[in-house]
């Protein structure tokens, strides 16, 4: 059994990371040098990217049906960065380390189905009315743009 030794400042340091990555301050990753400088505006380029999709989103007058819309939009347009992301990060990994990528990626996929499954089985229609459609949207594409952001750091670092 070893015994780690961590100073109280390291202690500190180490506390502080954790919870302003639970509350989302800190991205993950982001505590870290960047290994590849020319990598450093990929999540600046996407947030861009995505600003339109979240701006309709955030519109003050929409209606459910537009919500709805806008939701779906965002999903696939997550859906085709996440896409582009994994292609481009398998561009730049060691051929050793493509293997592994796509099979974290296989199994990332079933997760999301079975979070897709879990999220439509919960925020129905007959438990949230007319609302279920809109946190179905929400959820599914937190859990996307979660997995963008996540191969967008990998990718910084190459």
């Amino acid at each position: 059994m070893h015994t780690i030794y961590m100073s109280v400042g390291e202690m500190m340091k180490q506390t502080l990371a954790m919870v302003l990555l639970c509350f989302g301050v800190l991205e993950p990753g982001s505590a870290r040098a960047i290994d590849n400088p020319d990598s450093v505006g990929l999540v600046a380029a996407f947030e861009q990217r995505e600003q339109p999709y979240r701006a309709a989103i955030d519109e003050p007058t929409n209606t459910s049906r537009d919500y709805a819309r806008a939701y779906h939009a965002y999903q696939q347009f997550l859906d085709a960065e996440l896409n582009r992301v994994y292609g481009d990060l398998r561009g730049h990994l060691p051929p050793a380390a493509m293997g592994a990528l796509r099979d974290a990626q296989r199994h990332w996929l079933a997760f999301r189905d079975a979070e897709f499954d879990f999220v439509a089985a919960n925020w129905n229609r007959d438990q949230f009315g007319s609302s279920a459609p809109m946190s179905q949207g929400a959820y599914r594409c937190a859990l996307i743009r979660a997995r963008v952001m996540q191969l967008l750091t990998y990718r910084i670092n190459y």
